[in-house]
């Protein structure tokens, strides 16, 4: 087959949508090398030697050759890029974050979607006015428009569903894995640096997410609070912003200065050994649309805190205790419970591994060809 997708955020973003378009693009190439592949983005920003390898073999890079297509890159992704689509003859294009260009179907190639989420429109008050309506406009006709749609967790079908009035019977649930680097073993070496620099003593308790509004770090840092003096540290990643101006002047403003670290620039490698050493992780988003650092701490044996009313119990499964993350005594408790309950904490611990089974790389390549062949 002939197989398309669009690369802007495999080649430019660093990290969700763009983790899942690399996960994907790489699965694809590492279990079904059997087919050609065409890539479109408007630039390549990023380092993608894994694609870039396949140039002369299977895969086939498209950028825009005129300048004024890459200044307009939204025009060249929504319009012209299906003129590239049709000549080069492919049998299925799939848009990797909510969207497809124009008139795919009426040029008689098959279109698949993945939709990630729809929080805009369950959480609207998180977003301008401007940005909900075109979210709105371009989710709503990739939806409408492609031939399929991949919901990447039950939650993001039911919410299609819900707010598009999409039927049940053109969404195909497709979960995602973590990167393959996460299920590498870590250099020993590079572990040992990297917790010698590491200001904080193993056994913290982690909590990894950009840091807005949604992820909820305000209860989470209030629950954390009301938690015994022998408590660990509370060590964020994530980018400072705006955002953490706020929470930085709550962690002062609830005496915890001194127990409080954040890290704002960690790659795989790094993540993977802070999350090995961890007590356990927190992640009590009000909502999302998968939840993958829930996936990432499993992958690395640790156990999680999460949120119950979104997509975090289809990852999380038992391995995870979960809590209203409006709660913020409730949630204070459940970290009370990880850190001095060492049966129940090792409990739940033995089944991080069975639980990060069940997401897999190879599974989720097949499914997605399965997908494709039957179009």
């Amino acid at each position: 087959m002939k197989i398309g997708y669009d690369a802007k955020r495999a080649f430019n973003n660093h990290t969700g949508l763009g983790n899942y378009s690399r996960m994907l693009i790489k699965s694809m190439l590492a279990f079904h090398p059997e087919h050609q592949y065409s890539l479109f983005t408007p630039k390549t920003d990023l380092e993608f030697e894994e694609l870039r390898s396949n140039l002369s073999l299977n895969v086939k890079i498209y950028t825009p050759e005129k300048a004024a297509y890459r200044l307009f890159h939204p025009y060249w992704r929504s319009v012209k890029v299906g003129n590239l689509i049709q000549e080069a003859q492919l049998d299925v294009f799939h848009g990797l974050s909510h969207e497809i260009p124009l008139g795919l179907k009426k040029k008689g190639i098959k279109t698949v979607v993945t939709i990630h989420d729809l929080i805009f429109l369950r959480h609207p008050e998180w977003y301008p006015r401007l940005d909900r309506y075109f979210y709105k406009r371009k989710f709503l006709a990739a939806c409408q428009e492609a031939d399929v749609i991949v919901a990447i967790s039950n939650q993001t079908a039911d919410d299609i569903i819900h707010f598009f009035n999409i039927s049940p019977a053109k969404i195909k649930v497709i979960y995602q894995d973590v990167l393959p680097e996460f299920r590498a073993p870590i250099d020993v070496t590079f572990e040992q640096q990297f917790l010698e620099n590491l200001n904080v003593k193993p056994g913290y308790i982690l909590s990894v997410g950009s840091f807005e509004e949604r992820k909820n770090q305000k209860r989470l840092l209030k629950a954390y609070s009301q938690l015994p003096d022998d408590r660990p540290p509370l060590l964020f990643v994530g980018r400072k912003n705006k955002h953490w101006n706020q929470l930085e002047s709550l962690i002062k403003e609830l005496g915890i200065q001194a127990e409080v670290h954040v890290l704002d620039q960690v790659d795989v490698e790094g993540l993977k050994v802070l999350y090995k050493h961890a007590k356990f992780t927190a992640y009590t988003s009000i909502f999302e649309g998968f939840g993958l650092p829930v996936l990432e701490s499993l992958v690395c044996g640790t156990p999680v805190i999460a949120a119950n009313n979104s997509c975090l119990e289809e990852v999380g499964g038992e391995a995870a205790f979960y809590v209203n993350p409006m709660d913020i005594e409730g949630t204070s408790m459940r970290m009370r419970q990880l850190l001095y309950d060492n049966e129940g904490y090792e409990q739940l611990k033995l089944k991080c591994a069975s639980q990060a089974a069940n997401f897999n790389f190879e599974k989720m390549a097949n499914a997605l060809n399965e997908l494709y062949s039957s179009l």
